[in-house]
């Protein structure tokens, strides 16, 4: 058994944004991925929840991190006005993956965002 370590998730909030490391065991996992990590960042809400400063200070944590992998799991704007925020937060990531959440839906998905988050 190998074990994909390191495995990493950024939660925000308004009152709070907290680091989780987890090693999480995959069976049969190739020798290639033994170490391989993913930061995943979520539920950012930009325009709606808290001070822009707390929402870049999670993604540049994320950043930080080095992570093999980056993954975007959603709502990441509340407000379409919010959309110019998407390149200053995201810029210290680099290459992410993507998929939209339930705000997101709400408003299509531009190219600013598409060029920041390879959208799954």
């Amino acid at each position: 058994m190998s074990i994909l370590d390191h495995s990493k998730w950024i939660q925000y909030k308004p009152e709070h944004i907290h680091l989780v490391h987890a090693a999480i065991p995959i069976q049969s996992l190739p020798a290639h991925l033994d170490g391989f990590t993913i930061g995943v960042i979520s539920d950012l809400h930009l325009g709606t929840w808290g001070s822009f400063e707390r929402v870049k200070k999670a993604a540049m944590m994320l950043a930080d991190l080095s992570s093999d992998l980056v993954i975007v799991a959603g709502d990441l704007t509340s407000k379409p006005e919010a959309e110019p925020l998407i390149d200053e937060v995201l810029s210290p990531i680099g290459e992410a993956y993507g998929v939209l959440g339930n705000w997101d839906y709400r408003y299509p998905p531009t190219s600013r965002l598409q060029s920041k988050i390879k959208l799954l």
